[in-house]
């Protein structure tokens, strides 16, 4: 049975596991920390001082890695396999800073516009391929 059609059981810690390896991956050591502990407290409440548009501050970022805003609309980047070559892939949705604090895991393909959230991170891969958004409606796709 391949993944994309088995239960999963915890999207918490599937969460948390692309969530550190996104913030060990993109985010300077620092920033790093601070969004891993806040992720990984006891209360999803504390989601909300993650800010993602920290990522538009160059110092805010891992050097090493690859960034590049995407002057597309969401819709564009949920169908056009250049952003995501396995469209079939477990995609890790994380709504936090303005957003209601949540967790999705679903294939990539089945994301819609409305699951986009207004500031989160959408992982990939763990620690090589995730999309930023920020309350502005800017995207970020962050690659290693």
């Amino acid at each position: 049975m391949s993944s994309q059609t088995q239960p999963i059981l915890n999207p918490l810690a599937i969460a948390e596991r692309h969530f550190r390896a996104f913030a060990e991956a993109f985010l300077n050591e620092a920033v790093a920390a601070r969004w891993i502990a806040l992720f990984t407290s006891s209360t999803q409440s504390k989601w909300r001082k993650i800010r993602p548009w920290d990522l538009w501050e160059e110092d805010k970022r891992r050097s090493g890695a690859y960034f590049v805003e995407l002057l597309v609309p969401v819709k564009a980047i949920l169908h056009d396999p250049a952003f995501c070559p396995d469209p079939e892939c477990d995609a890790v949705v994380i709504a936090v800073g303005h957003s209601r604090p949540s967790v999705v895991v679903q294939r990539f393909s089945l994301i819609t516009p409305k699951d986009w959230p207004l500031e989160g991170i959408i992982s990939l891969e763990p620690g090589k391929r995730a999309f930023v958004t920020n309350h502005d409606g800017d995207v970020i796709i962050c690659t290693r």
